[in-house]
């Protein structure tokens, strides 16, 4: 299992601090978020994405090791945060959604992340991904997307964080950079994962772009 060899299986000091960066920035998007969602008595990450990070971290934390020690830490650090946005979108997430699923707002979010547990699984088996790198980016693409859909339903922008925007912008665009110069050489090979890195920063930037004109135009 895991035989095949990809750029995700190199590491040079460049890219070891590159992913390093980019951990820290995505902690702290975490943490704004959180804050927020504490001050506006709501959640700061579209549904679905929640449901996907959260599988993410436990899949590749407690079923799933890393083999780096310093990588098990973070992701069960990712966890432990994490888990503070489950209990958000618990506690406040119920009067977003449209009446006919308010009553079953539990049960989706549960069934959700039973789907998104064996998706990450069964996508780690089909396709050997080393470590979820592969299902991580690919989960930062739907996550991107949902942003800017999850900002138009909430046009006050409770819940949402600025800080928690440009920072995750950063730092994926930070780890993408870092993975393109590993993959460069065989663009046919990694042709997809170009294609997610410029298109997580193409939603990034718009979520960023509505968010500052949307604070702009409020204040």
């Amino acid at each position: 299992m895991n035989s095949r060899k990809s750029a995700w299986d190199i590491e040079t000091p460049a890219t070891m601090v590159a992913g390093i960066i980019a951990d820290v920035l995505w902690m702290l998007a975490y943490i704004f978020t959180i804050r927020v969602g504490f001050r506006d008595h709501s959640y700061g990450v579209p549904l679905v994405a929640v449901c996907l990070n959260f599988t993410w971290e436990l899949i590749f934390s407690l079923v799933i090791r890393p083999k780096s020690k310093l990588r098990m830490g973070l992701t069960l650090l990712w966890l432990a945060i994490d888990s503070v946005i489950v209990y958000q979108l618990l506690r406040y997430g119920r009067g977003d959604q449209i009446p006919q699923l308010q009553p079953y707002f539990v049960w989706i979010v549960l069934g959700t992340m039973v789907l998104a547990a064996i998706g990450h699984v069964t996508f780690y088996y089909t396709y050997e991904d080393p470590g979820g790198q592969e299902d991580a980016f690919s989960i930062n693409l739907v996550m991107s997307i949902l942003f800017v859909f999850l900002f138009f339903s909430r046009p006050d922008m409770r819940g949402l964080s600025y800080a928690a925007a440009w920072l995750k912008m950063i730092g994926t665009a930070i780890l993408s950079a870092g993975n393109f110069w590993l993959m460069r050489k065989e663009e046919q090979k990694y042709g997809f994962f170009m294609f997610l890195f410029g298109t997580i920063f193409l939603f990034d930037v718009i979520y960023v772009s509505l968010m500052w004109h949307a604070r702009h135009a409020g204040g």
